[in-house]
C-alpha cells in the first residue's frame, strides 16, 4: 500500500474530488475497505465516497490535520483512534475537522455479537446461527478474563506514559492463549505471567516508587471506562473472537475480510457521536 506523507494528504483529497463529495482521512495502515464499508452505513443519501485516505499512524493524521486548518469550503474529517487517551486522561487535540473515536480503535466499534453471527453465517456452509452464537460466545470468551485484561492494559498505558520503550499492544494476544478442546482460549495463567513479567521489566527501568505512582494514576482513570475504551479491539478483542469463529470447520474467513464484513454491518447507535459528526461534515 502507498504511504503518503502528512503534507501530501490535502493534495490526495484534491485528486479524488471527482468521486468523493467528502474527504475522510484515517489513522490506519491497511484495510481501507473496512473504513469505506463502515462510513457507507452512516453517510447521508446522495453523498459520494469511493475512497478513504489511509494515512498511517496517529502522528501523521494529526500533522496532516494541523496543516489543513483553513476554512476553504472543503468537506473533510480526520479521524484518530482513542488509543490510551482515556487511560491517560488526555483531551482530544483542539483541531478543526478532527474526530477522536470514543473507543480504543475502530475495531472496537465494529465488533458486535449480532454482527459476528451474521458474518459467520454468511461465511459458513453448514453451521447454523445458533451454533455460531454458541461458539463465539462473548461472555465466555472475554468476560471471565475482563479484570485481567483491564489490569494488563493499565500497565500497558503506564508503560506508554513513562515512555519505557517496552512492548505493549504489540505483544500478540496469541501468546496469552491456549488451545483446549479444539479452541484457542484466553489463558488466565499466561495473562498473569505477562503482567508479572512486564511489571518486573518496568520496575527495573524506573524503580518501584515511580512506576507504582504512575500506575495508580492510570488505574484511577480506568474506573468507569468501558472495555472498548480500554482494551485494543485490533490487537486483542477482535482476534479472540475471530479465533473462535475459525474453529468451525466450514468457516475459513481471513481476519481482514472479517473486519470488512463487520464494518458493513455497523450501525449509528454503535458510536452515535461519529455518525452525527459525519452527517454534520457532509452538510457543509
Amino acid at each position: 500500500m502507498l504511504n503518503y506523507s502528512a503534507r501530501a494528504a490535502r493534495a490526495l483529497g484534491f485528486l479524488k474530488r471527482h468521486y468523493n463529495d467528502v474527504e475522510i482521512y484515517v489513522e490506519d495502515t491497511a484495510n481501507r475497505n473496512m473504513w469505506l464499508r463502515l462510513l457507507e452505513t452512516i453517510l447521508p443519501d446522495r453523498v459520494r465516497l469511493s475512497s478513504v485516505n489511509v494515512l498511517g499512524g496517529r502522528n501523521k493524521v494529526l500533522t496532516a490535520c494541523k496543516l489543513d486548518q483553513g476554512a476553504d469550503g472543503r468537506r473533510r474529517l480526520y479521524i484518530i483512534d482513542g488509543d490510551f487517551d482515556f487511560l491517560h486522561g488526555a483531551k482530544k487535540p483542539k483541531l478543526r475537522n478532527l474526530y477522536r473515536l470514543n473507543a480504543y480503535c475502530v475495531e472496537n466499534i465494529i465488533l458486535r455479537p449480532e454482527s459476528v453471527v451474521e458474518v459467520g453465517f454468511n461465511n459458513c456452509t453448514d453451521s447454523s446461527k445458533d451454533l455460531i452464537a454458541r461458539r463465539i460466545d462473548f461472555d465466555d470468551a472475554i468476560r471471565p478474563h475482563e479484570n485481567l485484561l483491564r489490569s494488563l492494559f493499565v500497565i500497558y498505558a503506564t508503560v506508554e506514559k513513562l515512555a519505557l520503550g517496552l512492548t505493549t499492544v504489540g505483544y500478540s494476544v496469541h501468546r496469552v492463549m491456549t488451545k483446549r478442546e479444539g479452541q484457542l482460549l484466553l489463558d488466565p495463567l499466561k495473562l498473569k505471567q505477562r503482567i508479572r513479567s512486564l511489571l518486573k521489566d518496568a520496575v527495573l527501568r524506573v524503580g518501584v516508587r515511580v512506576f507504582s505512582t504512575a500506575r495508580r494514576e492510570v488505574g484511577a482513570r480506568a474506573t468507569g471506562l468501558s472495555l472498548d475504551q480500554m482494551i485494543s479491539g485490533k490487537a486483542y478483542l477482535l482476534p479472540i473472537i475471530w479465533y473462535r469463529l475459525r474453529t468451525l470447520s466450514d468457516c475459513s474467513i481471513q481476519i481482514e475480510q472479517f473486519k470488512v464484513q463487520l464494518a458493513s454491518r455497523f450501525r449509528a447507535e454503535y458510536e452515535p457521536w461519529l455518525a452525527r459528526r459525519i452527517r454534520k461534515v457532509c452538510a457543509g
